[in-house]
């Protein structure tokens, strides 16, 4: 740890090898995609190599790299949560701009539009 701590890129290198498929299936397991995962678990190290410093021993490294992912997953959460509202404004908007546009049609039907809020709005939180 201390070797890595100071910038020895083998020290790094054998530190991501043996966490990589732990952390992986640590942040699937906290219900992401593979492909989710793979980025997720890239962003850790990225992160977590940043901060080696503040580790105090290896015994520590888990829990840090843990904590790291759980805020590198909630981050991702509510970014997807943002553009999740964001776009059901749209929704709003473009079928508002619809209804004038193109008169009584499906758009204006409430419960079409209730209905397909809802799909929206139940979408899973993971892109």
């Amino acid at each position: 740890l201390a070797a890595a701590q100071e910038g020895d890129r083998y020290a790094v290198a054998k530190i991501v090898r043996a966490w990589h498929r732990p952390m992986r299936a640590y942040v699937t397991a906290l219900q992401l995609t593979s492909q989710d995962a793979d980025d997720v678990a890239q962003e850790v190290f990225l992160r977590a190599l940043q901060r080696l410093d503040r580790v105090e021993s290896l015994n520590a490294l888990g829990p840090f790299l843990k904590g790291v992912a759980k805020n590198v997953v909630r981050e991702r959460q509510r970014k997807f949560a943002r553009e999740n509202r964001a776009y059901l404004r749209l929704v709003d908007e473009r079928s508002a701009q619809a209804t004038e546009t193109v008169g009584a049609t499906w758009l204006s039907d409430p419960e079409i539009l209730a209905a397909l809020r809802s799909c929206l709005s139940n979408l899973p939180e993971q892109a």
